[in-house]
């Protein structure tokens, strides 16, 4: 107790009382604690309390203590005037330092979780060049050797084919990121050249596509009421007389008057070919099997210009929703929403002419618009 009571204080302001009967054993230093004296003015000042504040911890650390640093004056390694601290600050500021060093080095360990990213995972440890030049290089390369093998062979290369298809895979993989086995599943599907394509295109942005509701506007008004509100569209193409593209807007496409009083429906242009397709004709009876959310249950409807009967099933009572809103929205009035098993509608609904069944998939053809696939 009268140890203690002799001991001064971490980050007291006054200078340190020289006692040898009042001062504890000197701890052993923590590893990666300077030891140099500071020199100058900013040590003089914090040896008489005059420090302000001011962050002098890089004028005498060095190593593990001038990376990591310390978080504040009262807890860093070194006491006042160079000499070392009591047992209570050094230990504390030794185990932080420890406990941030190790943090650090878990980002880069091999055994820890894979939450970063695979190429700089990849990077540290060697295994592949920190150049993505480099390694963009060599996904063509390999795509090319696979699709001239006997050239790459005559050449002299000595990697079976399996070997330079698991490397590409790989590389793909890290580059890309796609997983494994994705990556391997589009690499098999495809030529290695048609695939390594399909990647690359999957990365450039692609503009916003809207489907013109001919039940309420026309396209060309359409353009003029978007163009107004500084919203950039052109036609998709002369194969579709209702789509548009839209380049740029400054407001919300998915806000506007246009949108909510039903003149458009945000809906991309590959969605428009299932019902052209179809060839729904008037006053037909007509059945849309996985219709949620309603975009070409719309566009179907659209074309039946509100005639017959339109029968609108989902499976999911979620999605059934939307189907209904957007019906509403565009001004559908001969559309019928069900939601039960399409192997039970047989029985229940009536003769149709025609059946459309975009049925649920992986979603690999989306990736571009959404990553999360």
């Amino acid at each position: 107790a009268e140890q203690c009571k002799s001991a001064p204080s971490v980050g007291s302001s006054g200078p340190p009382r020289h006692s040898s009967a009042g001062m504890k054993k000197k701890a052993p230093k923590a590893k990666g604690a300077a030891t140099a004296t500071p020199k100058g003015k900013k040590a003089a000042a914090k040896a008489e309390g005059k420090e302000d504040g001011e962050d002098w911890i890089g004028e005498g650390s060095s190593g593990e203590d001038q990376l990591l640093g310390s978080g504040d004056d009262g807890s860093d390694a070194l006491s006042d005037g160079g000499s070392e601290a009591p047992d209570a600050g050094d230990d504390g500021s030794a185990s932080d330092d420890n406990e941030q060093l190790a943090l650090r080095e878990t980002d880069f360990d091999e055994s820890a979780p894979q939450t970063a990213s695979k190429l700089l995972a990849r990077v540290v440890a060697g295994e592949q060049p920190a150049d993505l030049g480099a390694l963009k290089q060599r996904i063509h390369d390999a795509a090319a050797m696979l699709g001239s093998w006997r050239k790459a062979k005559q050449l002299g290369d000595k990697r079976s084919r399996e070997e330079v298809l698991s490397g590409l895979i790989s590389d793909c993989s890290t580059y890309f990121g796609y997983a494994e086995e994705l990556a391997e599943y589009f690499l098999r599907m495809f030529s290695a050249e048609q695939a390594v394509q399909f990647f690359e295109a999957n990365e450039k942005s692609r503009p916003l596509t809207i489907r013109t509701n001919s039940l309420k506007a026309r396209r060309a008004s359409l353009m003029q009421s978007l163009n107004a509100r500084k919203v950039q569209v052109d036609p998709i193409g002369a194969w579709t007389k209702v789509g548009l593209k839209v380049y740029d807007a400054q407001v919300p496409v998915g806000a506007t008057p246009e949108y909510l009083g039903g003149h458009y429906m945000i809906q991309s242009a590959s969605s428009f070919v299932p019902v052209m397709a179809l060839a729904p004709q008037q006053d037909e009876v007509i059945l849309d099997m996985a219709a949620a959310p309603g975009g070409k249950t719309t566009y179907v409807g659209q074309l039946m210009k509100n005639t017959g009967t339109l029968f609108a099933n989902d499976l999911r009572k979620d999605r059934c929703k939307a189907l209904v809103a957007n019906c509403h929205r565009l001004g559908l009035t001969n559309v019928i929403a069900t939601c039960l098993d399409g192997k039970k509608l047989q029985p229940i609904l009536p003769k149709l002419d025609r059946v459309l069944l975009d049925a649920p998939c992986s979603g690999s053809g989306i990736i571009a618009r959404d990553p999360s696939v």
